[in-house]
């Protein structure tokens, strides 16, 4: 440090000419250049932080928002609702998986409705065969009732029952 200024010392001697050579340099002329770069590799690492600052935030929105839109869909599908609308603008991997999805539920309605239908058409078949064994059963009562009433001469009674199986 001469005068409030550092300085790089390197000395040589020489015993052929029984002299020794003394450099003196400051330090600010060798360190100039990294001090450059120092401030250069600062300015990138601001900037990088601000791009991956960015990027998060972008893939926040592209990728993070639908995902969260396609579990809500899938949570309100698994708790039965299976009315939700599903909609999403892009043409990108996350709108195939969307188009799928609107496909599936619509799928899975179409089976729900099939197979409700299928449950009534089986309780109108078991109810028609339930009352197509009441009829005969019901009918055998009847003209038992009526042979009775007929074999103990009550005929205004067989009279007003026929009438009421007309």
């Amino acid at each position: 440090n001469i005068g409030g200024e550092d300085f790089l010392v390197t000395a040589q001697t020489s015993s052929m000419l029984d002299t020794d050579l003394v450099v003196y340099v400051p330090e600010r002329i060798i360190l100039n250049n990294l001090m450059h770069y120092r401030n250069l590799i600062w300015a990138l690492l601001v900037i990088s932080i601000f791009v991956a600052i960015a990027i998060v935030i972008l893939l926040n929105q592209m990728i993070k928002k639908p995902l969260r839109k396609m579990v809500r869909l899938f949570t309100e599908v698994e708790y039965g609702n299976y009315d939700v609308t599903v909609e999403y603008a892009k043409n990108d991997e996350l709108g195939y998986l969307f188009r799928g999805f609107r496909k599936m539920l619509t799928e899975i309605k179409r089976l729900i409705n099939e197979t409700y239908i299928q449950k009534i058409r089986l309780k109108n078949s078991e109810l028609k065969q339930l009352q197509s064994q009441i009829n005969p059963h019901f009918l055998y009562n009847t003209f038992n009732i009526l042979r009775q009433l007929i074999k103990y001469e009550d005929h205004e009674t067989a009279q007003e029952l026929l009438k009421h199986l007309g």
